[in-house]
């Protein structure tokens, strides 16, 4: 298994078990939180709006903002078992 494969892995534990705690939630701000802890999502920070479907610039946010973005180990989807491009 590799690394990226181990962190959504983990990824995927933290968000479906979240320590036994069916009656709580998990939200957005955690899932964030543990993505970036695990090397999934990186900050980047936004002078302007990145495409035309920008979020930051669909919410009228004041620029600069700090966004989330895929690191190098999300970028290339190759390395997943059966999810490659070909």
């Amino acid at each position: 298994m590799n690394k990226k494969e181990q962190a959504l892995i983990e990824f995927a534990k933290f968000c479906l078990w979240q320590g036994g705690d069916w009656c709580g939630g998990i939200d957005g701000e955690e899932m964030q939180d543990k993505a970036e802890e695990l090397g999934l999502i990186e900050p980047y920070t936004a002078t302007e709006p990145c495409c035309d479907y920008c979020m930051c610039a669909e919410i009228d946010a004041d620029f600069p903002v700090t966004c989330y973005r895929y690191t190098d180990l999300m970028k290339d989807t190759s390395t997943i078992q059966g999810h490659g491009t070909g």
